[in-house]
């Protein structure tokens, strides 16, 4: 009893200060610090999974802290280290690698999709690249095909195949599905000619120097400082979630706030990309849905950027506003968690902040 009270009082203090790894700037004040806290602490306990946030203005972590466990068995706690899977927060450096592309000549957006996939020429008449990215094709999600728990990406391939009727004319609806997110990786791998994780890893990963983070195509790798999903089930409690799904492009990222932050700042600095792949990526078609990115025009702070993601006990959001240079990062191991509610209340909670630094 005495070696689990001291852990819990070390994991107490551990959450009691703010981390401060690189690229640290000035506070919150401190009266907006205490508020964003508040909004975590149902959280900040060693006996359930909880999440990292981290709030960026201008380039520079303004708050970044961590609640609950990334790790319920070993009582390991949830930093801004913790590697977290971000399912479909994934998608928009899949439509980052697939821009990239595109503005070099090796993709157009107008390709049609029996161009890579011949094997479905039965039912994608009309099916083109664009109507991937923008979730316009009409292809049902490969998760609804599906009847048992388990399945290999080979074998979502096949059912696609077998089963891949089209809802609707493509380009007509918006619909979205994360069968063209996991097609986008295998067209990327086809058209590259290098398989679509590696490409994601030298093009984007290591120039950007986001190096915890990698397309989880091996369910069998340990990743390196991550966190566990959770999910809270009747009389069972917190249980483990972890999947060992393996397909990859409409999700399977894992990454932690530190490299989302790197992320971020490329959208300003262009580190990877120029001005045409930004404005590419930026590009809606039918509604607000991008290149894996939403776009909401009007809110206080101007124009929002952003995308979450829920899978397996996993739960992740980033919101970004251009207009303050701006964004949060939620990333949490819970399935009770909304990680975009989240964020979003702490962006409205640092809007009067915000105005005032913009006058200033």
């Amino acid at each position: 009893m005495i070696k689990i009270a001291v852990a819990l009082l070390l994991f107490s203090i551990s959450f009691s200060c703010t981390v401060q790894p690189a690229g640290i700037g000035s506070s919150l004040p401190e009266e907006l610090t205490q508020q964003v806290d508040a909004l975590f602490e149902p959280w900040n306990r060693a006996t359930s999974p909880g999440m990292t946030v981290g709030v960026l203005h201008h380039g520079q972590f303004v708050y970044l802290r961590g609640f609950g466990s990334a790790d319920l068995e070993e009582g390991r706690p949830n930093r801004a280290q913790t590697v977290f899977r971000i399912a479909s927060t994934s998608k928009q450096f899949t439509a980052a690698c697939i821009a990239l592309l595109i503005e070099r000549g090796n993709l157009s957006m107008e390709t049609p999709l029996e161009t890579w996939f011949p094997e479905f020429s039965d039912w994608a008449a009309g099916v083109e690249l664009q109507h991937l990215i923008y979730h316009t094709s009409g292809i049902p999600d490969y998760l609804d095909l599906h009847r048992q728990d388990f399945f290999t990406p080979q074998e979502s391939m096949e059912i696609l195949r077998k089963r891949g009727k089209l809802r609707f004319e493509p380009g007509t609806q918006y619909e979205y599905s994360n069968s063209n997110y996991f097609l986008l990786a295998e067209i990327m791998t086809r058209a590259s000619g290098i398989p679509f994780h590696e490409f994601a890893m030298q093009e984007i990963f290591e120039p950007l120097q986001m190096n915890n983070s990698h397309f989880h195509f091996d369910p069998q790798h340990q990743v390196k400082h991550g966190a566990h999903g959770y999910g809270k089930e009747l009389f069972r409690g917190w249980v483990n979630w972890d999947t060992e799904l393996a397909h990859i492009g409409d999700g399977g990222l894992f990454t932690n706030v530190l490299d989302l932050a790197r992320w971020d700042e490329n959208f300003y600095t262009l580190t990877v990309g120029d001005q045409a792949w930004l404005e590419l990526m930026l590009k809606p078609s039918l509604n607000t849905y991008a290149f894996g990115l939403s776009i909401q025009e009007q809110t206080d702070l101007g124009p929002m950027i952003w995308h979450g993601g829920s899978w397996s006990g996993f739960n992740s959001e980033i919101i970004r506003f251009p207009d303050h240079h701006f964004s949060v990062i939620v990333l949490s191991n819970s399935d009770t968690v909304d990680a975009t509610d989240l964020a979003i209340k702490v962006a409205r909670k640092c809007t009067s902040w915000l105005k005032d630094s913009l006058a200033n």
